[in-house]
Protein backbone atom coordinates (compact mmCIF):
# COMPACT_ATOMS: atom_id res chain seq x y z
CA UNK A 1 0.00 0.00 0.00
CA UNK A 2 1.04 3.75 -0.43
CA UNK A 3 2.20 5.17 2.39
CA UNK A 4 0.21 8.00 3.61
CA UNK A 5 2.97 9.37 5.02
CA UNK A 6 4.29 10.53 1.44
CA UNK A 7 1.18 11.23 -0.46
CA UNK A 8 0.78 14.25 2.25
CA UNK A 9 4.09 14.88 1.56
CA UNK A 10 3.70 15.34 -2.64
CA UNK A 11 0.29 16.98 -1.88
CA UNK A 12 2.28 19.29 0.79
CA UNK A 13 4.49 20.06 -2.65
CA UNK A 14 1.64 21.12 -4.93
CA UNK A 15 0.02 23.22 -3.11
CA UNK A 16 3.79 24.38 -2.08
CA UNK A 17 4.39 25.26 -5.70
CA UNK A 18 6.90 22.43 -6.19
CA UNK A 19 5.71 20.30 -9.10
CA UNK A 20 8.56 19.08 -10.26
CA UNK A 21 9.19 17.82 -7.08
CA UNK A 22 5.69 16.61 -6.37
CA UNK A 23 5.25 14.80 -9.90
CA UNK A 24 8.93 12.42 -9.20
CA UNK A 25 7.75 11.46 -5.95
CA UNK A 26 3.94 10.66 -7.18
CA UNK A 27 5.49 8.72 -9.91
CA UNK A 28 7.02 6.37 -7.78
CA UNK A 29 3.96 5.62 -5.83
CA UNK A 30 1.80 5.18 -9.07
CA UNK A 31 4.21 2.94 -10.09
CA UNK A 32 4.18 0.90 -6.57
CA UNK A 33 0.32 1.02 -6.19
CA UNK A 34 -0.96 1.87 -9.72
CA UNK A 35 -4.28 1.58 -8.54
CA UNK A 36 -4.31 3.98 -6.03
CA UNK A 37 -6.74 6.57 -7.48
CA UNK A 38 -5.55 9.87 -4.97
CA UNK A 39 -2.10 9.34 -6.63
CA UNK A 40 -3.05 9.40 -9.78
CA UNK A 41 -5.41 12.35 -9.70
CA UNK A 42 -2.55 14.26 -8.07
CA UNK A 43 -0.22 13.30 -10.36
CA UNK A 44 -2.57 14.76 -13.03
CA UNK A 45 -2.36 17.98 -11.15
CA UNK A 46 1.63 18.16 -11.72
CA UNK A 47 1.67 17.27 -15.72
CA UNK A 48 2.62 20.28 -17.85
CA UNK A 49 0.44 19.48 -20.77
CA UNK A 50 -3.18 18.06 -21.52
CA UNK A 51 -1.25 15.18 -23.53
CA UNK A 52 0.49 14.08 -20.37
CA UNK A 53 -2.97 14.62 -18.29
CA UNK A 54 -5.27 12.16 -20.86
CA UNK A 55 -2.62 9.76 -20.13
CA UNK A 56 -2.43 9.94 -16.84
CA UNK A 57 -6.69 9.99 -16.49
CA UNK A 58 -6.53 6.73 -19.12
CA UNK A 59 -4.05 5.27 -17.23
CA UNK A 60 -6.24 6.01 -13.68
CA UNK A 61 -9.18 4.89 -15.27
CA UNK A 62 -7.25 1.32 -16.55
CA UNK A 63 -6.67 0.65 -13.12
CA UNK A 64 -9.70 2.27 -11.51
CA UNK A 65 -12.98 2.14 -14.17
CA UNK A 66 -15.19 3.41 -11.95
CA UNK A 67 -13.51 6.77 -11.19
CA UNK A 68 -16.16 9.56 -11.69
CA UNK A 69 -13.83 12.28 -11.67
CA UNK A 70 -11.48 10.57 -13.66
CA UNK A 71 -14.11 10.30 -16.26
CA UNK A 72 -15.31 14.23 -16.00
CA UNK A 73 -11.48 15.29 -16.36
CA UNK A 74 -11.02 12.98 -19.49
CA UNK A 75 -14.12 14.17 -20.68
CA UNK A 76 -13.72 18.11 -20.22
CA UNK A 77 -9.98 17.72 -21.73
CA UNK A 78 -11.04 16.04 -24.35
CA UNK A 79 -14.58 17.83 -25.11
CA UNK A 80 -12.96 21.35 -25.22
CA UNK A 81 -10.88 20.22 -28.30
CA UNK A 82 -13.31 19.46 -30.93
CA UNK A 83 -15.37 23.06 -30.03
CA UNK A 84 -11.67 25.00 -30.50
CA UNK A 85 -11.30 23.32 -33.63
CA UNK A 86 -15.04 24.66 -35.12
CA UNK A 87 -15.20 27.72 -33.59
CA UNK A 88 -13.08 30.86 -35.39
CA UNK A 89 -10.37 32.36 -34.20
CA UNK A 90 -11.96 35.70 -32.93
CA UNK A 91 -14.84 33.67 -30.83
CA UNK A 92 -14.55 33.91 -27.29
CA UNK A 93 -13.15 30.70 -25.75
CA UNK A 94 -16.01 28.37 -23.90
CA UNK A 95 -15.23 28.68 -20.25
CA UNK A 96 -15.49 24.67 -18.87
CA UNK A 97 -18.00 23.62 -17.33
CA UNK A 98 -18.43 24.59 -13.49
CA UNK A 99 -20.45 21.59 -12.53
CA UNK A 100 -17.57 18.95 -13.43
CA UNK A 101 -14.55 21.50 -11.71
CA UNK A 102 -17.01 22.13 -8.48
CA UNK A 103 -17.07 18.23 -8.82
CA UNK A 104 -13.51 17.56 -8.94
CA UNK A 105 -12.40 20.77 -6.54
CA UNK A 106 -14.84 19.12 -3.77
CA UNK A 107 -13.90 15.61 -3.11
CA UNK A 108 -11.18 16.22 -0.50
CA UNK A 109 -9.44 13.01 -1.95
CA UNK A 110 -8.45 14.58 -5.14
CA UNK A 111 -6.60 17.94 -5.65
CA UNK A 112 -8.24 20.55 -7.59
CA UNK A 113 -7.59 20.31 -11.49
CA UNK A 114 -6.60 22.90 -13.60
CA UNK A 115 -6.50 22.34 -17.60
CA UNK A 116 -5.08 24.58 -20.22
CA UNK A 117 -6.40 24.61 -23.36
CA UNK A 118 -3.29 22.98 -25.70
CA UNK A 119 -3.16 24.88 -29.12
CA UNK A 120 -2.31 21.41 -30.88
CA UNK A 121 -5.07 18.57 -31.76
CA UNK A 122 -3.31 15.67 -30.07
CA UNK A 123 -5.01 12.21 -31.54
CA UNK A 124 -5.20 9.94 -28.12
CA UNK A 125 -2.88 7.43 -28.36
CA UNK A 126 -2.13 3.89 -25.55
CA UNK A 127 -0.68 4.99 -22.62
CA UNK A 128 2.60 3.15 -21.71
CA UNK A 129 2.80 3.10 -17.42
CA UNK A 130 6.26 2.84 -17.90
CA UNK A 131 7.03 5.44 -19.80
CA UNK A 132 4.49 7.48 -17.82
CA UNK A 133 6.38 7.34 -14.81
CA UNK A 134 9.77 8.28 -16.28
CA UNK A 135 11.18 11.95 -16.17
CA UNK A 136 9.09 13.34 -19.16
CA UNK A 137 10.78 15.37 -21.49
CA UNK A 138 8.10 16.36 -24.19
CA UNK A 139 9.05 18.66 -27.37
CA UNK A 140 7.64 22.32 -27.97
CA UNK A 141 3.79 22.48 -27.47
CA UNK A 142 4.06 23.68 -31.00
CA UNK A 143 4.91 20.50 -32.44
CA UNK A 144 2.42 18.22 -33.40
CA UNK A 145 3.61 14.50 -32.05
CA UNK A 146 3.77 11.48 -35.02
CA UNK A 147 0.79 9.88 -35.51
CA UNK A 148 3.00 6.35 -36.27
CA UNK A 149 5.61 5.17 -34.17
CA UNK A 150 9.06 4.89 -36.10
CA UNK A 151 9.32 1.59 -37.27
CA UNK A 152 11.38 -0.80 -35.31
CA UNK A 153 14.81 -1.48 -36.23
CA UNK A 154 15.83 -4.89 -37.33
CA UNK A 155 17.87 -7.34 -34.82
CA UNK A 156 20.87 -8.04 -35.54
CA UNK A 157 23.02 -10.96 -34.98
CA UNK A 158 24.73 -11.12 -31.40
CA UNK A 159 27.54 -12.86 -32.57
CA UNK A 160 29.56 -9.97 -33.98
CA UNK A 161 29.35 -8.86 -30.03
CA UNK A 162 30.26 -12.34 -28.64
CA UNK A 163 33.11 -12.68 -30.55
CA UNK A 164 34.40 -9.14 -29.38
CA UNK A 165 33.52 -9.81 -25.64
CA UNK A 166 35.33 -13.40 -26.13
CA UNK A 167 38.33 -11.58 -27.70
CA UNK A 168 38.74 -8.98 -25.34
CA UNK A 169 38.23 -11.76 -22.27
CA UNK A 170 41.31 -13.63 -24.49
CA UNK A 171 43.54 -10.59 -24.20
CA UNK A 172 42.60 -9.75 -20.27
CA UNK A 173 43.55 -12.98 -19.89
CA UNK A 174 46.78 -13.32 -21.12
CA UNK A 175 47.43 -9.81 -20.03
CA UNK A 176 46.90 -10.81 -16.76
CA UNK A 177 48.49 -14.14 -16.50
CA UNK A 178 51.73 -12.95 -18.56
CA UNK A 179 51.99 -9.48 -16.37
CA UNK A 180 55.27 -10.11 -15.01
CA UNK A 181 56.95 -10.68 -18.15
CA UNK A 182 55.14 -7.37 -19.54
CA UNK A 183 55.95 -5.69 -16.59
CA UNK A 184 59.83 -6.34 -16.96
CA UNK A 185 59.70 -5.54 -21.13
CA UNK A 186 58.15 -2.18 -20.65
CA UNK A 187 60.92 -1.43 -17.77
CA UNK A 188 63.46 -2.25 -20.00
CA UNK A 189 61.74 0.37 -22.90
CA UNK A 190 61.76 2.68 -20.37
CA UNK A 191 64.94 2.93 -18.58
CA UNK A 192 66.10 6.81 -17.86
CA UNK A 193 68.68 8.39 -19.94
CA UNK A 194 71.73 9.84 -17.91
CA UNK A 195 71.05 12.85 -18.47
CA UNK A 196 67.58 12.76 -17.21
CA UNK A 197 68.10 13.31 -13.50
CA UNK A 198 67.06 16.61 -12.29
CA UNK A 199 69.54 18.30 -10.33
CA UNK A 200 69.59 21.67 -8.43
CA UNK A 201 71.87 24.48 -9.88
CA UNK A 202 73.28 27.00 -7.24
CA UNK A 203 75.74 29.95 -8.71
CA UNK A 204 75.73 32.09 -5.35
CA UNK A 205 74.21 32.35 -2.36
CA UNK A 206 70.67 33.53 -2.97
CA UNK A 207 67.07 31.87 -4.44
CA UNK A 208 67.52 28.02 -5.63
CA UNK A 209 67.59 27.94 -8.79
CA UNK A 210 65.57 24.74 -10.63
CA UNK A 211 65.80 23.09 -13.74
CA UNK A 212 61.81 23.51 -15.24
CA UNK A 213 60.51 19.84 -15.44
CA UNK A 214 58.73 17.99 -18.46
CA UNK A 215 55.24 17.79 -17.12
CA UNK A 216 54.34 18.52 -13.62
CA UNK A 217 52.71 15.16 -12.96
CA UNK A 218 53.45 11.64 -10.62
CA UNK A 219 55.09 9.45 -13.37
CA UNK A 220 54.50 5.81 -12.68
CA UNK A 221 58.70 5.29 -12.52
CA UNK A 222 58.05 3.46 -9.22
CA UNK A 223 57.49 -0.52 -8.61
CA UNK A 224 53.44 -0.89 -9.80
CA UNK A 225 51.59 -4.38 -10.24
CA UNK A 226 49.59 -2.61 -13.08
CA UNK A 227 49.83 -0.04 -15.63
CA UNK A 228 48.26 2.86 -14.72
CA UNK A 229 47.48 6.49 -15.86
CA UNK A 230 49.39 9.63 -14.22
CA UNK A 231 48.48 11.70 -11.22
CA UNK A 232 48.24 15.19 -11.45
CA UNK A 233 50.40 16.65 -8.97
CA UNK A 234 48.16 18.77 -6.25
CA UNK A 235 48.62 22.71 -6.43
CA UNK A 236 50.07 22.78 -2.36
CA UNK A 237 47.67 25.06 0.32
CA UNK A 238 48.28 28.53 0.94
CA UNK A 239 51.13 28.90 2.75
CA UNK A 240 52.57 25.44 2.45
CA UNK A 241 56.61 24.82 2.63
CA UNK A 242 57.98 23.08 -0.47
CA UNK A 243 59.17 19.31 0.86
CA UNK A 244 61.95 17.09 -0.95
CA UNK A 245 62.31 13.71 -0.14
CA UNK A 246 65.72 14.87 -0.09
CA UNK A 247 65.53 17.54 2.24
CA UNK A 248 63.53 15.32 4.37
CA UNK A 249 66.09 12.70 4.98
CA UNK A 250 67.38 15.25 7.14
CA UNK A 251 64.50 15.66 9.37
CA UNK A 252 65.83 15.89 13.18
CA UNK A 253 63.58 16.23 16.31
CA UNK A 254 63.31 19.85 17.33
CA UNK A 255 61.42 19.80 20.00
CA UNK A 256 60.11 17.48 23.10
CA UNK A 257 57.64 18.13 25.96
CA UNK A 258 56.44 16.00 28.84
CA UNK A 259 53.05 15.43 29.36
CA UNK A 260 51.81 13.79 32.20
CA UNK A 261 48.90 12.52 34.14
CA UNK A 262 46.80 11.85 30.36
CA UNK A 263 43.81 10.31 30.76
CA UNK A 264 42.63 9.84 27.15
CA UNK A 265 43.38 10.16 23.85
CA UNK A 266 44.68 13.87 22.49
CA UNK A 267 43.17 14.93 19.26
CA UNK A 268 44.17 17.64 16.83
CA UNK A 269 42.04 20.39 15.84
CA UNK A 270 40.83 20.18 12.03
CA UNK A 271 43.68 23.29 11.27
CA UNK A 272 46.07 21.09 13.29
CA UNK A 273 47.76 23.49 15.11
CA UNK A 274 45.37 23.08 18.35
CA UNK A 275 46.26 19.70 20.49
CA UNK A 276 43.89 18.43 23.10
CA UNK A 277 45.21 16.67 26.06
CA UNK A 278 42.72 15.05 28.66
CA UNK A 279 44.26 15.09 31.97
CA UNK A 280 41.93 13.91 34.43
CA UNK A 281 39.03 16.41 35.09
CA UNK A 282 40.89 19.26 33.14
CA UNK A 283 41.76 19.55 29.07
CA UNK A 284 45.01 21.35 28.17
CA UNK A 285 44.90 23.05 24.93
CA UNK A 286 48.18 23.32 23.42
CA UNK A 287 49.17 25.66 20.61
CA UNK A 288 51.39 23.07 18.78
CA UNK A 289 52.96 26.34 16.94
CA UNK A 290 54.99 27.83 19.42
CA UNK A 291 54.24 24.73 21.85
CA UNK A 292 52.73 27.20 24.57
CA UNK A 293 49.78 26.24 26.66
CA UNK A 294 46.48 27.97 24.53
CA UNK A 295 43.73 27.34 27.63
CA UNK A 296 43.21 25.23 29.98
CA UNK A 297 39.21 23.52 30.65
CA UNK A 298 38.94 22.76 34.04
CA UNK A 299 35.80 21.67 36.00
CA UNK A 300 36.26 19.03 39.06
CA UNK A 301 33.42 16.81 38.26
CA UNK A 302 34.57 13.88 36.90
CA UNK A 303 37.30 12.30 34.44
CA UNK A 304 37.23 13.65 30.92
CA UNK A 305 36.93 10.31 28.43
CA UNK A 306 37.15 11.79 24.95
CA UNK A 307 37.48 15.61 23.28
CA UNK A 308 36.24 17.00 20.25
CA UNK A 309 37.02 20.14 18.43
CA UNK A 310 34.51 21.96 16.55
CA UNK A 311 35.59 22.78 12.81
CA UNK A 312 36.60 26.63 13.81
CA UNK A 313 38.12 25.56 16.56
CA UNK A 314 36.16 27.66 18.36
CA UNK A 315 34.23 25.20 20.88
CA UNK A 316 34.94 21.71 22.33
CA UNK A 317 33.11 18.92 24.02
CA UNK A 318 34.12 16.72 26.50
CA UNK A 319 32.52 12.91 26.91
CA UNK A 320 32.87 12.66 30.61
CA UNK A 321 32.53 9.19 32.82
CA UNK A 322 29.88 10.66 34.81
CA UNK A 323 26.93 10.87 31.80
CA UNK A 324 27.54 13.93 30.89
CA UNK A 325 29.22 16.38 27.96
CA UNK A 326 30.51 19.23 28.57
CA UNK A 327 30.61 22.06 25.75
CA UNK A 328 32.89 24.91 26.24
CA UNK A 329 33.96 28.28 25.06
CA UNK A 330 38.18 27.38 24.54
CA UNK A 331 39.20 31.18 24.06
CA UNK A 332 36.20 33.04 26.55
CA UNK A 333 37.33 30.13 28.89
CA UNK A 334 33.63 30.43 30.12
CA UNK A 335 31.29 27.85 32.13
CA UNK A 336 30.38 25.19 30.15
CA UNK A 337 26.83 23.90 28.74
CA UNK A 338 26.33 20.69 30.53
CA UNK A 339 24.22 17.86 28.64
CA UNK A 340 23.04 15.48 31.15
CA UNK A 341 22.48 11.91 30.04
CA UNK A 342 20.72 8.53 31.41
CA UNK A 343 22.67 6.14 29.72
CA UNK A 344 26.59 5.85 28.89
CA UNK A 345 27.67 7.84 26.17
CA UNK A 346 29.31 6.47 23.11
CA UNK A 347 31.00 9.35 20.89
CA UNK A 348 30.41 13.02 20.53
CA UNK A 349 31.25 14.96 17.56
CA UNK A 350 30.80 18.04 15.80
CA UNK A 351 29.09 18.02 12.41
CA UNK A 352 31.14 19.92 9.73
CA UNK A 353 29.30 22.98 8.52
CA UNK A 354 29.57 23.82 12.21
CA UNK A 355 25.24 23.46 13.07
CA UNK A 356 25.30 20.74 15.48
CA UNK A 357 26.56 18.87 18.52
CA UNK A 358 26.28 14.82 17.64
CA UNK A 359 26.27 13.10 21.18
CA UNK A 360 25.54 9.25 20.71
CA UNK A 361 23.73 7.26 23.17
CA UNK A 362 25.39 3.74 22.98
CA UNK A 363 24.18 2.02 20.26
CA UNK A 364 20.74 2.79 20.36
CA UNK A 365 20.34 6.43 19.05
CA UNK A 366 22.11 9.75 17.98
CA UNK A 367 21.02 13.07 19.43
CA UNK A 368 21.71 16.30 17.57
CA UNK A 369 21.71 20.10 19.26
CA UNK A 370 21.93 23.29 17.66
CA UNK A 371 24.80 25.26 19.02
CA UNK A 372 23.24 28.66 18.33
CA UNK A 373 20.38 28.04 21.08
CA UNK A 374 21.95 24.06 23.11
CA UNK A 375 18.44 22.91 22.34
CA UNK A 376 18.07 19.00 21.06
CA UNK A 377 16.55 19.64 17.77
CA UNK A 378 16.15 16.11 16.40
CA UNK A 379 17.33 12.56 17.03
CA UNK A 380 18.17 9.64 14.81
CA UNK A 381 17.26 5.81 16.40
CA UNK A 382 19.02 2.90 15.49
CA UNK A 383 17.53 1.35 12.43
CA UNK A 384 18.37 -2.28 13.71
CA UNK A 385 18.07 -4.04 16.88
CA UNK A 386 20.32 -1.86 19.48
CA UNK A 387 21.04 -5.11 21.69
CA UNK A 388 22.21 -7.18 18.66
CA UNK A 389 24.48 -4.34 16.59
CA UNK A 390 27.10 -1.72 16.82
CA UNK A 391 26.42 1.47 15.55
CA UNK A 392 29.00 4.79 14.53
CA UNK A 393 29.01 7.76 13.11
CA UNK A 394 30.87 9.65 10.54
CA UNK A 395 30.84 13.81 9.74
CA UNK A 396 31.01 13.94 6.19
CA UNK A 397 32.55 17.91 4.87
CA UNK A 398 29.08 18.99 3.09
CA UNK A 399 27.64 18.53 6.59
CA UNK A 400 25.97 15.18 5.86
CA UNK A 401 26.25 12.09 8.67
CA UNK A 402 27.72 8.66 7.87
CA UNK A 403 26.52 5.77 9.88
CA UNK A 404 27.64 2.29 9.88
CA UNK A 405 26.20 -0.22 11.12
CA UNK A 406 27.42 -3.89 11.92
CA UNK A 407 25.19 -6.85 13.68
CA UNK A 408 26.61 -8.78 15.65
CA UNK A 409 24.99 -11.99 15.09
CA UNK A 410 26.10 -12.56 10.97
CA UNK A 411 28.75 -9.75 11.30
CA UNK A 412 26.95 -8.26 8.24
CA UNK A 413 27.83 -4.54 8.19
CA UNK A 414 25.43 -1.90 6.30
CA UNK A 415 26.53 1.84 5.61
CA UNK A 416 24.05 4.23 5.67
CA UNK A 417 24.22 8.24 4.45
CA UNK A 418 22.21 11.34 5.80
CA UNK A 419 20.71 14.55 5.52
CA UNK A 420 20.96 16.47 8.38
CA UNK A 421 17.67 16.67 9.93
CA UNK A 422 17.19 13.37 9.02
CA UNK A 423 15.35 11.69 6.26
CA UNK A 424 15.30 8.48 4.32
CA UNK A 425 18.75 7.05 4.00
CA UNK A 426 21.17 6.64 1.32
CA UNK A 427 22.27 3.38 1.06
CA UNK A 428 26.41 2.89 0.75
CA UNK A 429 27.39 -0.46 0.61
CA UNK A 430 25.20 -3.33 2.26
CA UNK A 431 26.12 -7.13 3.02
CA UNK A 432 29.76 -6.68 4.31
CA UNK A 433 30.71 -10.28 5.81
CA UNK A 434 34.12 -8.64 7.26
CA UNK A 435 34.22 -6.90 11.01
CA UNK A 436 35.35 -3.71 9.93
CA UNK A 437 36.45 -2.37 13.12
CA UNK A 438 38.47 0.85 11.37
CA UNK A 439 36.34 3.19 9.17
CA UNK A 440 38.62 6.31 7.68
CA UNK A 441 37.02 9.03 5.57
CA UNK A 442 38.93 10.77 2.75
CA UNK A 443 39.55 14.86 3.58
CA UNK A 444 37.27 15.81 0.60
CA UNK A 445 34.61 13.23 1.93
CA UNK A 446 34.18 11.56 -1.44
CA UNK A 447 35.98 8.57 -0.29
CA UNK A 448 35.94 5.89 2.58
CA UNK A 449 38.30 2.72 3.97
CA UNK A 450 36.62 0.38 5.83
CA UNK A 451 39.72 -2.30 7.24
CA UNK A 452 39.34 -5.47 9.65
CA UNK A 453 39.90 -9.32 9.95
CA UNK A 454 42.65 -8.87 7.51
CA UNK A 455 41.34 -7.21 5.05
CA UNK A 456 39.93 -3.40 3.42
CA UNK A 457 37.33 -2.31 1.37
CA UNK A 458 37.47 1.44 -0.26
CA UNK A 459 34.09 2.92 -1.63
CA UNK A 460 33.56 5.98 -3.74
CA UNK A 461 30.54 7.41 -2.05
CA UNK A 462 29.94 9.85 -5.45
CA UNK A 463 29.12 6.54 -6.85
CA UNK A 464 31.06 6.68 -10.20
CA UNK A 465 33.43 3.52 -9.30
CA UNK A 466 33.01 0.39 -8.08
CA UNK A 467 34.57 -0.46 -4.84
CA UNK A 468 37.38 -2.43 -4.43
CA UNK A 469 39.35 -4.56 -1.41
CA UNK A 470 42.37 -5.04 -0.08
CA UNK A 471 45.03 -6.43 1.97
CA UNK A 472 45.18 -5.42 5.64
CA UNK A 473 47.32 -6.51 8.34
CA UNK A 474 45.77 -9.24 10.59
CA UNK A 475 46.61 -6.90 14.03
CA UNK A 476 46.33 -8.40 17.70
CA UNK A 477 43.58 -5.67 18.29
CA UNK A 478 42.02 -6.13 14.87
CA UNK A 479 42.35 -2.30 14.27
CA UNK A 480 44.84 -1.45 11.27
CA UNK A 481 46.13 1.79 10.17
CA UNK A 482 44.39 3.31 7.58
CA UNK A 483 44.88 7.07 5.84
CA UNK A 484 44.37 8.97 2.32
CA UNK A 485 46.41 11.23 1.08
CA UNK A 486 46.01 14.85 0.00
CA UNK A 487 43.89 15.75 -3.10
CA UNK A 488 42.43 11.92 -2.75
CA UNK A 489 45.42 11.02 -4.72
CA UNK A 490 46.13 7.44 -2.94
CA UNK A 491 45.18 5.81 0.47
CA UNK A 492 47.78 4.11 2.69
CA UNK A 493 46.61 0.86 4.56
CA UNK A 494 48.86 -1.05 6.80
CA UNK A 495 49.37 -4.84 5.38
CA UNK A 496 51.52 -7.50 6.69
CA UNK A 497 54.81 -8.50 5.60
CA UNK A 498 57.56 -10.56 6.10
CA UNK A 499 58.68 -11.83 9.66
CA UNK A 500 55.89 -10.19 11.26
CA UNK A 501 56.90 -6.73 9.75
CA UNK A 502 54.00 -4.42 8.95
CA UNK A 503 54.29 -2.96 5.04
CA UNK A 504 51.88 -0.30 4.29
CA UNK A 505 50.55 -0.35 1.19
CA UNK A 506 49.91 2.90 -0.86
CA UNK A 507 47.00 2.27 -3.59
CA UNK A 508 45.89 4.79 -6.30
CA UNK A 509 42.10 6.35 -6.93
CA UNK A 510 40.43 5.72 -8.17
CA UNK A 511 41.77 3.19 -10.14
CA UNK A 512 42.60 0.86 -7.05
CA UNK A 513 46.17 -0.36 -8.09
CA UNK A 514 49.04 -0.55 -5.70
CA UNK A 515 51.52 2.13 -6.35
CA UNK A 516 54.03 0.96 -4.17
CA UNK A 517 54.82 -0.84 -0.24
CA UNK A 518 57.00 0.95 2.22
CA UNK A 519 59.11 -2.19 3.12
CA UNK A 520 59.29 -0.66 7.12
CA UNK A 521 61.35 -2.98 10.07
CA UNK A 522 58.40 -2.15 12.32
CA UNK A 523 56.36 -4.94 14.02
CA UNK A 524 53.29 -2.90 14.72
CA UNK A 525 52.37 0.43 13.92
CA UNK A 526 50.98 3.02 16.25
CA UNK A 527 50.63 6.26 13.67
CA UNK A 528 51.11 6.67 9.94
CA UNK A 529 51.08 10.31 7.98
CA UNK A 530 51.08 11.85 4.64
CA UNK A 531 52.69 15.02 4.10
CA UNK A 532 50.10 17.62 2.57
CA UNK A 533 51.84 17.41 -0.93
CA UNK A 534 51.83 13.57 -0.66
CA UNK A 535 55.56 13.40 -1.29
CA UNK A 536 56.36 11.72 1.90
CA UNK A 537 54.87 9.25 3.85
CA UNK A 538 55.94 8.78 8.13
CA UNK A 539 54.93 5.71 9.94
CA UNK A 540 56.08 5.05 14.11
CA UNK A 541 55.93 2.05 15.93
CA UNK A 542 58.37 -0.03 17.38
CA UNK A 543 61.00 -2.55 14.84
CA UNK A 544 60.16 -6.15 15.34
CA UNK A 545 63.78 -7.77 16.12
CA UNK A 546 64.71 -5.04 19.16
CA UNK A 547 61.73 -3.42 19.72
CA UNK A 548 63.32 -0.22 20.00
CA UNK A 549 60.84 2.84 18.97
CA UNK A 550 61.50 4.72 16.12
CA UNK A 551 59.80 7.07 13.36
CA UNK A 552 60.78 6.24 9.76
CA UNK A 553 60.39 8.53 6.92
CA UNK A 554 59.49 7.28 3.28
CA UNK A 555 59.48 8.75 -0.61
CA UNK A 556 55.76 7.89 -1.20
CA UNK A 557 56.36 7.98 -4.88
CA UNK A 558 59.13 5.05 -4.84
CA UNK A 559 58.75 3.72 -1.27
CA UNK A 560 62.23 4.71 -0.41
CA UNK A 561 63.28 5.01 3.44
CA UNK A 562 64.67 8.45 3.88
CA UNK A 563 65.57 8.85 7.37
CA UNK A 564 65.05 6.65 11.00
CA UNK A 565 64.21 8.48 13.88
CA UNK A 566 65.05 6.45 17.42
CA UNK A 567 63.02 8.52 19.79
CA UNK A 568 62.68 7.40 23.82
CA UNK A 569 59.47 6.26 25.04
CA UNK A 570 56.15 5.21 23.21
CA UNK A 571 56.03 7.42 19.10
CA UNK A 572 52.38 7.65 19.67
CA UNK A 573 50.29 8.64 16.56
CA UNK A 574 52.14 10.94 13.52
CA UNK A 575 50.36 13.85 11.69
CA UNK A 576 51.99 16.93 9.62
CA UNK A 577 51.20 20.50 10.59
CA UNK A 578 48.92 22.25 7.65
CA UNK A 579 51.94 23.54 6.08
CA UNK A 580 54.21 20.70 6.15
CA UNK A 581 56.93 22.46 7.77
CA UNK A 582 56.53 20.32 11.29
CA UNK A 583 55.97 16.12 11.48
CA UNK A 584 54.17 16.06 15.22
CA UNK A 585 54.29 12.76 17.20
CA UNK A 586 52.11 12.44 19.92
CA UNK A 587 51.98 9.72 23.00
CA UNK A 588 50.77 9.68 26.62
CA UNK A 589 53.70 10.95 27.72
CA UNK A 590 55.41 13.58 25.30
CA UNK A 591 54.85 15.66 22.34
CA UNK A 592 57.61 15.32 19.66
CA UNK A 593 58.41 18.28 16.69
CA UNK A 594 60.35 16.87 13.86
CA UNK A 595 61.22 19.45 11.70
CA UNK A 596 61.67 18.58 8.15
CA UNK A 597 64.03 21.22 6.33
CA UNK A 598 62.14 22.98 3.15
CA UNK A 599 63.49 23.62 -0.77
CA UNK A 600 64.56 27.40 -0.09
Amino acid sequence: MVRSDQLNRAIGLVRAGKREEARELLQRLVAEEPTNEKSWLWLVETLPDDTQRVAALEMCLRFNPDSALAKRGLEMILGQRMPQMNQPSEAPQKPPDENITESISESAAAPAVEFQIPQPVIPPYEPDLEELIKPVHLPAASRTPPLKPPPRRKRRSPAGAVLLILLIGGLAFFGWRYREALIHSLASLRQPAPTATLRVITATPGPTLELPTPAPTFTPTFPVENPEPTLPVPTPRPGSVRLSPDNAAGAVIARTQVLEKVSGPMILSPQHFLLAVPQGSQVTMIDLESGRTFSVLRREVSQVDQVAISPDSRLAATRNQDRTVFLWDIKAQKQPVIFRFEKDIKDVRFTADNRYLAVQIGDESIRFYLLETNQEVFRLDNPLDPLRSAMRMLMLPDGRLLLALQNWEDLTTRILRYDLPPGEPELIASGLTTAFNVIELSESGNWLIAAGDGAGQVFDLKGEQPPFSLRANPRQDNRPLAVFAPFDLYVMLESNGVEGKSWPELTNLPFGQRITKLESEIGELTGMAISPDGKLAALAGKTSLTKTPVIEIYDAIDGNLLTTLPVSGEPGKLEFSIDGAYLYSYAPGQIRWIQIPALR
